[in-house]
């Protein structure tokens, strides 16, 4: 089988292309399958494979050209997203977290998911808002790498079953929407830091500190960005790994549980706020806890804080989950056998639509559509 990535961000810098493009790219590589990924902008795209996986791409003139010319020649096009960026229902989030063209942003993903022949997600949350459109769905949660795994077996901290240690929390951001989940998390973390004096939070990634929690700042230990290869070495660092999302946002519930088995690959038990794929991936206080509300936080952390053994055994567990049920071999099936189902499925779909005469129709059909918008947006602007 050859199969193609194509992502929206530049394959080099972007954590999700990492994750969702270079690792499954990996994984099948080792299963013997021809596998690249690419920039979608970039000038030099061949189609020669069996299968193009668009990872969050936008419909542009740029990605449906590649779409017609993937399907005049009968190859599959599948799209992929580990985020909820198709809903149009998350405007509202993405307008609160700052993105001004929050309606901007999901459409174009949603164009180029339906002109997709099926679609490829990371949670059941996002598989079922998927169903919900009418295209066929097919779940491939988040995994590790080899890399980080070793990685993870090198660095793994000890924790020390004395309580009155130094004890560090961390939190490990991503973008800037995560001030807003971690603002969840001001009055608890102002609690325990202020209860217990032998605590520090480490924090890795963007975040803008506000409230209370400006008056410990001298507690704080701060990275603005960390290589995604060096992550295990930033997790080994702390006792205890904070996992805040605001439950009431359906983009949160939508995320994956990705942050639990990085810490857990780690030996490091989490504390995560109860969404959909948290409380499939954690059994309470087994390999985690999960909690709903500021005094949930705030009894949870004192929990593991005076509890040695319990951070060891939680983390112990979480290590067991992530190492046999995320391994690079676990993914490497599944991904295989997913994508030789959908070659099933869709292969006599892609032979029969294999000609000039569709693929001239579609690009057309694409091109009027942009025409369109730029009328519209010329009228609008004269308003």
């Amino acid at each position: 089988m050859k199969i193609l990535w194509l992502s929206h961000q530049s394959p080099v810098s972007f954590g999700t292309t990492q994750l969702r493009c270079y690792q499954p790219s990996e994984y099948l590589a080792h299963a013997n399958h021809y596998t690249k990924v690419q920039w979608i902008y970039d000038s030099n795209i061949k189609l020669d494979v069996d299968l193009v996986i668009l990872c969050r791409v936008i419909l542009d003139k740029a990605t449906a050209r590649i779409i017609a010319r993937a399907k005049a020649k009968g190859i599959i096009v599948v799209y992929e997203s580990d985020d909820l960026l198709f809903e149009l229902e998350v405007a509202s989030y993405f307008k609160k977290i700052g993105r001004s063209q929050h309606v901007d942003f999901i459409q174009p993903r949603l164009d180029a998911m339906l002109a997709s022949d099926c679609v490829i997600v990371s949670t059941d949350y996002i598989a079922d808002k998927v169903k919900q459109l009418g295209k066929d769905v097919y779940i491939l949660r988040n995994g590790l790498n080899n890399s980080f795994l070793e990685s993870a077996k090198k660095l793994q901290r000890k924790n020390s079953r004395d309580d009155s240690k130094e004890i560090k929390l961390g939190y490990f951001s991503g973008s800037p929407s995560h001030d807003f989940d971690f603002a969840i998390l001001a009055e608890p973390l102002a609690i325990i830091l202020d209860k217990y004096p032998n605590v520090r939070l480490n924090i890795v990634g963007e975040l803008q500190l506000q409230g209370k929690m400006l008056s410990f700042e001298d507690r704080i230990t701060r990275k603005c960005f960390v290589p995604y290869n060096k992550f295990p070495e930033e997790i080994t660092k702390v006792d205890i790994n904070l996992i805040p999302l605001e439950l009431s946002e359906m983009f949160c519930q939508a995320k994956s549980e990705l942050k639990y088995i990085e810490a857990g690959a780690c030996g490091i038990p989490s504390i995560a706020s109860s969404t959909d794929s948290y409380r499939k991936a954690i059994n309470n206080r087994s390999n985690g806890l999960l909690v709903e509300s500021e005094e949930e936080w705030v009894s949870a952390l004192s929990y593991l804080i005076e509890n040695a053994d319990a951070r060891l055994r939680m983390g112990g567990k979480a290590k067991i989950d992530s190492f046999e049920n995320y391994s690079p071999s676990v993914r490497t099936r599944q991904w295989n056998n997913v994508l030789e189902e959908i070659m099933e499925v869709y292969n006599d779909v892609s032979k029969q639509r294999k000609n000039f005469v569709i693929s001239t129709i579609y690009e057309a059909i694409v091109h009027f559509k942009f025409i369109v918008k730029g009328i519209q947006s010329c009228l609008k602007n004269k308003k």
